[in-house]
């Protein structure tokens, strides 16, 4: 889990974002690819914490596990996807 400002954010099979003032969810951010193995609603993403980087335009950068299905003869490939949010708007950058 990364804080910043009245925001927490957690990484599962996607970065959810919660109001530490309401506890309510203000947004969910997924990965592109297909996720590499299926993740309960409960589990973690094991491939490490989100964080928020310091400065004028914070960004929270998560790591996902993802796969990248096959096309013609190109076999499906196993990858790390990184995610770059705007910690102000929850927008992906």
């Amino acid at each position: 889990m990364a804080l910043h400002k009245d925001k927490a954010y957690v990484a599962t099979d996607r970065l959810l974002a919660f109001s530490t003032t309401t506890g309510s969810l203000t947004a969910t951010i997924t990965p592109t690819a297909d996720a590499l193995s299926v993740l309960s609603r409960d589990d973690r993403n094991n491939a490490a914490p989100p964080v928020v980087t310091p400065g004028a335009d914070p960004l929270v950068l998560a790591p996902f596990f993802v796969r990248r299905p096959g096309v013609g003869a190109q076999a499906a490939t196993n990858l790390l996807e990184f995610t770059a949010t705007n910690a102000s708007s929850d927008k992906v950058d």
